[in-house]
């Protein structure tokens, strides 16, 4: 890749004066551009629809144009489209950092409401299509994770996520019984997907957003920035509550008593994709096995504490919620 002439492409003429390689992230190549007249974020797509991708995010960002209270990137167009040679995108790049469990209680009220609101957002938009099919079927990774042989030492772990994994399909059963709705999500709302800069906070990686469950983006939230070591931190459960309560107002009766499992099904989900991924020779997670096994461990840990605090987690998210 010549950047310069990739820049080029999408009207960039200023002379590129860095270009750092991103490592986090199991998808897309990605790199940060500094120019004299401005940041950006290059990313050559490693996806089999690439167009489809540009077209949900074409929806998306036209969808949420004139809302003062949701803050995404900015995709600028090439000659050839959204896409220069059918694979590089360019947007900007926000001002912020990206949010970890150590951050202060109020940037993860921030990064709360920054999901909530992006998901309230969303609400009304049609057409967007699937283009990570299964992407949170967690009775799929179930299914598949009962199929698997893995090698003796994972023999345990395997019998803890086979046992949380019966749970974890709760949610997805009460949606094929209609009680839970798909709405319009996120779909990835992990703390490295929002920017916090002062008091504003930016939704970034927008890919995966679509039709999905309202608490599995609130779960993956608190899974990401409430815990630390397998342990939820309770301080950072309230925060990030309070500001995805504040910032999803339109979530049913029923979607609000699905929060607190969200946190258990999505953490469950992710054990199972790091255990079929040691099954499958490590190609997604990018771990050796015995990492991947020990972030297995982690997540069952914390999935296992959830469910032992259901009801008394359920009882604080009432009470944060009546003060809103």
């Amino acid at each position: 890749m010549k950047t310069a002439d990739v820049l080029q492409a999408f009207g960039i003429t200023a002379p590129c004066t860095a270009c750092t390689p991103v490592t986090e992230g199991h998808m897309h190549l990605t790199w940060y551009i500094e120019t004299a007249d401005g940041s950006y974020v290059l990313q050559e797509l490693r996806h089999a629809e690439p167009a489809a991708l540009m077209d949900n995010i074409t929806m998306l960002t036209a969808h949420v144009r004139d809302r003062r209270d949701v803050h995404i990137p900015h995709f600028y167009p090439a000659a050839d489209g959204l896409l220069h040679e059918g694979r590089y995108r360019l947007m900007n790049r926000i001002p912020g950092e990206p949010v970890t469990a150590a951050a202060s209680p109020a940037q993860i009220e921030a990064a709360g409401f920054a999901f909530g609101r992006f998901d309230a957002a969303l609400h009304g938009l049609e057409g967007l299509r699937e283009v990570y099919p299964g992407l949170h079927n967690t009775i799929a990774y179930r299914d598949r994770l009962r199929s698997l042989r893995l090698p003796v030492q994972y023999t345990q772990l395997h019998r803890k996520a086979a046992t949380l994994g019966e749970a974890a399909c709760s949610l997805w059963e009460q949606q094929r019984s209609g009680l839970l709705p798909l709405r319009n999500v996120h779909g990835d709302t992990k703390g490295s997907n929002v920017l916090v800069h002062g008091t504003d906070a930016a939704v970034i990686d927008l890919d995966t957003a679509g039709k999905g469950l309202a608490a599995y983006d609130y779960g993956d939230g608190i899974r990401s920035l409430a815990q630390r070591a397998g342990v939820l931190d309770r301080e950072r459960f309230r925060a990030f509550t309070r500001g995805f309560l504040r910032g999803m107002p339109l979530l049913s009766e029923e979607e609000i008593r699905s929060l607190v499992p969200g946190i258990c099904c999505i953490t469950t989900e992710l054990a199972m994709r790091y255990l079929i991924d040691i099954a499958e020779g490590c190609r997604y997670f990018g771990k050796a096995p015995e990492q991947a096994a020990a972030r297995a461990g982690e997540l069952l840990a914390f999935a296992f504490e959830i469910l032992a605090q259901e009801q008394m987690l359920q009882g604080e998210l009432q009470q944060l919620r009546s003060r809103e």
